[in-house]
């Protein structure tokens, strides 16, 4: 997996859809019109790779991060979104950036917002053959 600038990750191809995918059908479901969706990709300062997905809306309220990331459990939504879901979305996620060697973080504030950041370590990082002559 790569984008635009960024060096090529050594990550499984359908577990890094996946990961995306989740993440960002979660945020525009929990996202209303007028709300924004912003994603981004970048080197860390220890030289692995994050990718950040944020919306400015529903936000997670702080005794719920927990519980966000077990499988089935789901958080009373319905005061923001008409779309159900299995709960399962944040503990797939959760548990395929964890196969892949990364980490998953989460910063939220009820009715501001969320940033998930996954976060895959710099041994990761695949390193442009050609360089090595």
């Amino acid at each position: 997996m790569s984008v635009g600038g960024l060096p090529k990750i050594h990550a499984d191809d359908r577990a890094a859809r996946q990961i995306l995918l989740n993440l960002l059908s979660n945020a525009i479901k929990f996202t209303s019109a007028g709300g924004e969706v912003k994603v981004g990709a970048c080197l860390d300062s220890q030289g692995g790779a994050e990718i950040t997905i944020a919306d400015n809306d529903v936000g997670i309220a702080k005794e719920d991060m927990e519980m966000i990331l077990l499988p089935f459990s789901q958080v009373d939504s319905t005061n923001f979104s008409t779309e159900g879901g299995t709960g399962l979305g944040l503990s797939i996620v959760n548990s395929l950036v964890e196969l892949q060697g990364g980490e998953l973080k989460i910063d939220s504030k009820l009715g501001e917002g969320t940033c998930v950041t996954v976060r895959f370590p710099k041994s990761s990082i695949l390193r442009d053959q050609r360089s090595h002559g």
